[in-house]
C-alpha cells in the first residue's frame, strides 16, 4: 500500500451538531421538540449510495442514552440523510433510523448496528453493516446484511453472515456478477483479509491483507450500478492519526497481488 496526506479534517463529537445536521431545524429553538426524533450522538462510519439521482448517506451513532444492562454499552442504530448534490444540504429522511438494535430482554438483545455499506444489487439495495449482540447469551460483532427494494427502506434482516463472524468494518464492493469483502478488523483468520461470496452471502477468503487500513473507504465505481462489471478497487481513503497532532485523511493505493 502507497499513501499521500491530501487533507486535514478536525472532527466534532457533539448531540448538537448532530442534530443539526441529521434533523434539520424547522421551527424556532425555544419551540423544538425532540422527542420521538432520532437524534443521534457522536454519528460516525458513514458511508455513501447513489441512486435515483440522489445522494444517500448511511452513518450509525448512538440511538439513545439507554445503556445495555449486562454489556453497559450504549444502544447504537444506523440512520439515513439523503441530498440531492453530494455538497448537501442533507435532510434526514422519515424512515429513520433504518436499522436498529432489537431491543430485547436484557439477557439476550443486540446493542449495536454499525459501520453500514450499501451495494446495488439484482435489482435491490443491500445493506452489509455491523451487529454485535450482549448479555447472558453473547455473540461476537459479525458482519450482517438487510435488502430493500428502495433506498429508504424498509430493510429486511438477512440475518448474520456466518462467514464473517467476528469480523468488522467491512467494505464490499461488485467483482463482476460476485461480490468481494474487505474485512478490516476482527480476530485472527478474519481480520484484514479479502474475501470472496459468488452470491454476496457465502463468503470465503482469497487472500490477507496484513498491511491493509483497519477502517478505510475504497472509491466502488460500479457499486450502485448493477452492471455485473465491477474491478478490484484501486485506491482508498483513510484516517491517520499521527503520534502528536490532530488526525487526517490520508490516500492509500491498493497493488493487487
Amino acid at each position: 500500500m502507497d499513501s499521500d496526506r491530501i487533507v486535514f479534517s478536525p472532527t466534532w463529537n457533539t448531540e448538537r451538531s448532530a442534530y443539526l445536521i441529521l434533523c434539520k431545524e424547522s421551527v424556532p429553538r425555544d419551540q423544538q421538540d425532540f422527542r420521538g426524533c432520532f437524534r443521534p450522538s457522536n454519528p460516525k462510519g458513514a458511508n455513501i449510495l447513489v441512486a435515483e439521482k440522489r445522494y444517500w448517506l448511511f452513518y450509525s451513532g448512538m440511538a439513545s442514552r439507554r445503556v445495555h444492562r449486562c454489556s453497559k454499552t450504549p444502544e447504537n442504530a444506523i440512520g439515513l440523510a439523503v441530498a440531492d448534490s453530494p455538497e448537501g444540504p442533507w435532510t434526514k429522511t422519515g424512515s429513520n433510523p433504518v436499522l436498529r438494535t432489537r431491543g430485547a430482554a436484557w439477557w439476550f438483545g443486540d446493542v449495536q448496528a454499525r459501520n453500514p455499506c450499501p451495494l446495488v444489487r439484482e435489482g435491490k439495495y443491500w445493506l452489509y453493516y455491523e451487529r454485535s449482540q450482549a448479555g447472558l447469551v453473547s455473540i461476537p460483532p459479525a458482519v450482517t446484511l438487510a435488502i430493500a427494494g428502495k433506498p429508504e427502506g424498509p430493510y429486511a434482516e438477512g440475518g448474520y453472515l456466518w462467514s464473517l463472524m467476528r469480523g468488522g468494518d467491512v467494505m464490499v464492493w461488485p467483482l463482476g456478477p460476485s461480490v468481494a469483502a474487505w474485512v478490516g478488523s476482527g480476530e485472527p483468520g478474519t481480520a484484514r483479509t479479502l474475501q470472496y461470496a459468488a452470491d454476496g452471502r457465502g463468503f470465503s477468503a482469497m487472500q490477507n491483507l496484513q498491511k491493509a487500513p483497519t477502517a478505510g473507504g475504497v472509491y466502488r465505481p460500479e457499486a450502485f450500478t448493477d452492471s455485473e462489471k465491477g474491478q478490484m478497487v484501486d485506491w482508498g481513503l483513510k484516517t491517520h492519526f499521527p503520534d502528536e497532532g490532530l488526525p487526517f485523511i490520508e490516500r492509500f493505493d491498493c497493488r493487487w497481488q
